[in-house]
């Protein structure tokens, strides 16, 4: 029933609040006439909200003229319907919430014939009126309900078939939860006039009996409708697992019609299951496991969808039934994940440390290392176009070309006068792997080669949504070039860059796409479940696995033989040293506040930003030993800022316009400059600096020069009016910049003189 949401109930049956009105004999006569048309479908003085009473008296004369066999009539100041079917001479009113919480009446039979003799007198109150729409159509009511006769049922009544399942008898493992259903399943209640689905909630209020297995005590609850008292049960099976996996506690209680439900979460994972009626009575289960819970909750809701498609092969089309179905499923698969396999170390570390010393050339180039620059930096503008619909994350610099990738076109631009290369199709979502150009759409990837832009390999894979193209690649020495990507299944794939083809697949069974991270051969993947493994590249072999209760959403940092890795979990978190042959734990630091970012080498310290909001601090660890080093207030870290490691100084380009640099060694603040006001100015999209030639360009307000050592400016701010949110140096030293409106512009150093006093 479409998964309910676990939130308090508000009472359904008061009426809202109406306007007082001046009364008069007209509205008087229009007012007794709404009344009379709810006393006789839902009976005499019952006060519920009513769907517009001209969309009721349409439904009603539909019915007697037998055009259709149901109506579902939204109210619309709550979430719930009005239902009618025809059944012979009669109509079966009912009126329920959405998701089937509440129903306040069910099947009331109602003489179809004084339904119409009641609209026909409801229509003719309205006639005259002052609205001349509504007049007209109470006009077009009242003739043809007077009109009107009840014509023969057509539909003859569904024969109910009760189902039995869950268990019946006390379970035979000695499980200590475990529930059973008899449902009396009416075949034909979902309206199947066409092709379309629909959400039916009537159609699933067929009454059954449910009782639960405590420890062969067998629990009866009161008999009624068993869907959405099913379906309640799956919401809180979602509660204990996402708050067990989370390590929080939870104390959630729920109601359907006349049935309670509860569950406590204890942090240490205990499940305590409350089922009570209305009446008082109740029964507490006790030292659950999650698991236990979960696993006997989801056999119930799968147990239950089976026999309902036996007996009635149309609630295919139920949406309500397909999102109930839908749920168990995922929750089954989260269930699947939360039983990680064990850990394990690598047999051999030694000679996995040896492939990757004699393969050190195939990791990805370190940090370039500043040099002193002398003089100001001085650029002038070599050359600008305007392309629409630039995105700063799909343009690459690749070698003697810019390309950029839009959703309708791809172009590629001589980085030396911004010459038009070639242009070719465009593409949703794009990446650079090396020199292969890669471009997803829908479910086709294509690898594309820089001399045209003409794709040569493609492939057919879903990607999970997202804007950009993520994923990693590898290539060069004794590697073949690959590119890694997590596929919308929640698996890795493979794609050799050279024909397209995948070369392995492996399920990843996090929740949420892996944290990525290449160490040469080595592809170090965390996911929110706890499991942080290293796969070979070549092959996909799983090398060693760690395993926490904690979550490895966040990407893992690598110094050396040590793989530094951040676990998060309710609040709090660790540090993690894994030695990177072995996968054996060096240390682990645990930390009070929760990271909200990756680790950032630092010289030999490990920097970390914890917490949020003002609370937020970056704190740094002994690379070695994982000793506390020092604490700082957050310099933007938390608040989506890049940070750059240059020697020994962790340098900061924070959104609110702020460049800071601390030092690694004790966490002071060496030096610190406004690059953009943090009220008045535009924020970049990007916000990493560059560094290169000894001169780190730093986006803000404008592209600024300046000198990492001390954060002296090289130099006037760049001569550009684009917000940079791309930014891109070649080797050269000229500076790209991009703005997503649609304009690029191209800036090279200008000459400078340089006074050479010469030797005596």
């Amino acid at each position: 029933m479409g998964l309910p949401t676990i939130a308090s109930r508000y009472d359904m049956l008061e009426s809202p609040p109406t306007r007082v009105r001046p009364e008069t004999p007209a509205l008087a006569a229009a007012d007794a006439s709404d009344r009379a048309l709810a006393d006789c479908l839902l009976g005499p003085g019952t006060a519920l909200p009513l769907p517009p009473m001209a969309d009721v008296v349409q439904a009603v004369l539909e019915l007697a003229l037998a055009r259709r066999r149901k109506q579902l009539l939204p109210v619309l100041d709550l979430p719930a319907e009005l239902a009618l079917v025809r059944r012979g001479p009669s109509l079966l009113v009912s009126w329920y919430t959405t998701d089937g919480a509440d129903v306040a009446i069910l099947d009331r039979p109602v003489d179809l014939q004084a339904a119409l003799t009641v609209g026909a007198r409801w229509a003719a109150d309205r006639l005259g009126g002052s609205d001349s729409s509504s007049s007209a159509h109470a006009r077009w009511l009242h003739e043809r309900l007077r009109a009107a006769r009840v014509a023969p049922d057509p539909w003859p009544p569904g024969v109910a078939v009760t189902r039995v399942g869950g268990w019946v008898d006390p379970p035979s493992d000695g499980s200590p939860l475990a529930f059973g259903f008899e449902a009396s399943v009416v075949p034909g209640a979902l309206d199947t006039t066409d092709s379309t689905a629909r959400a039916d909630t009537h159609a699933l209020l067929f009454e059954g009996v449910l009782w639960a297995w405590a420890r062969e005590r067998r629990v009866m609850l009161p008999r009624g409708p068993v869907v959405p008292l099913v379906a309640r049960l799956v919401g809180l099976a979602r509660v204990v697992l996402d708050t067990a996996n989370g390590g929080r506690a939870a104390n959630v209680r729920v109601r359907t019609g006349t049935v309670t439900l509860g569950v406590r979460v204890d942090p240490g994972a205990a499940v305590a299951l409350t089922l009570g009626a209305e009446s008082g009575e109740g029964v507490t289960i006790p030292a659950l496991e999650p698991e236990r819970f979960v696993g006997s909750v989801l056999r119930l809701g799968s147990d239950l969808c089976r026999a309902i498609l036996l007996a009635d092969r149309t609630q295919a089309h139920n949406l309500r039934l397909r999102a109930m179905r839908d749920e168990v499923r995922q929750l089954r698969a989260m269930l699947r994940r939360r039983s990680a396999p064990a850990p394990f170390t690598h047999p051999d570390p030694d000679a996995l440390r040896v492939t990757l010393r004699d393969e050190a050339g195939d990791e990805p180039a370190e940090p370039e290392t500043p040099t002193r620059t002398r003089g100001k930096l001085r650029f002038g503008e070599r050359w600008r176009v305007a392309l629409d619909e630039l995105d700063a994350t799909a343009s690459f610099l690749c070698g003697d070309r810019i390309v950029v990738v839009g959703r309708r076109v791809s172009v590629a631009l001589d980085r030396d006068d911004g010459r038009l290369l070639w242009t070719a199709a465009g593409a949703p979502r794009a990446g650079m792997a090396g020199r292969t150009l890669v471009r997803a759409s829908g479910d086709v990837l294509e690898l594309c080669d820089l001399d045209d832009g003409e794709p040569y390999a493609t492939t057919r894979l879903a990607l999970p949504p997202g804007d950009g193209l993520s994923g990693v690649w590898s290539g060069g020495g004794s590697l073949p070039p690959l590119l890694v990507v997590c596929d919308a299944a929640g698996r890795l794939v493979a794609i050799d860059l050279r024909t397209g083809e995948a070369c392995w697949r492996r399920p990843m069974r996090g929740c949420s796409p892996p944290s990525l991270r290449r160490a040469g051969r080595l592809l170090l993947c965390g996911s929110a479940d706890g499991r942080l493994e290293a796969l070979d590249l070549v092959c996909g072999e799983p090398l060693w696995r760690h395993a926490s209760r904690e979550g490895f959403s966040l990407p893992p940092a690598v110094l050396r033989q040590t793989v530094f890795a951040v676990a998060t979990a309710g609040g709090h978190g660790s540090l993690y040293a894994l030695d990177l042959c072995s996968g054996r734990c060096l240390f682990r630091r645990p930390l009070s506040r929760e990271p909200s970012h990756g680790p950032v080498i630092v010289g030999e310290s490990v920097v970390l930003a914890v917490g949020h909001g003002r609370e937020a601090a970056l704190v740094a660890y002994d690379a070695r030993d994982g000793a506390p080093r020092w604490s700082h207030p957050d310099i933007g870290l938390s608040h989506g800022g890049a940070a750059l490691a240059v020697d020994d100084l962790l340098i900061v380009n924070a959104p609110g316009g702020r460049l800071t640099a601390l030092d690694a060694a004790d966490g002071r603040e060496r030096w610190t400059r406004a690059v953009a006001h943090p009220l008045t100015d535009d924020v970049p999209r990007r916000l990493e600096p560059v560094l290169r030639g000894g001169a780190l360009f730093v986006p803000g307000a404008h592209v600024w020069p300046v000198r990492p050592s001390d954060g002296a400016p090289l130099g006037d701010p760049l001569p550009c009016d684009l917000v940079p949110d791309l930014l891109r140096v070649d080797e050269r030293g000229w500076v790209y910049v991009g703005e997503e409106s649609g304009r690029l512009v191209a800036l090279a150093p200008a000459p400078s003189l340089v006074l050479v006093r010469g030797g005596s």
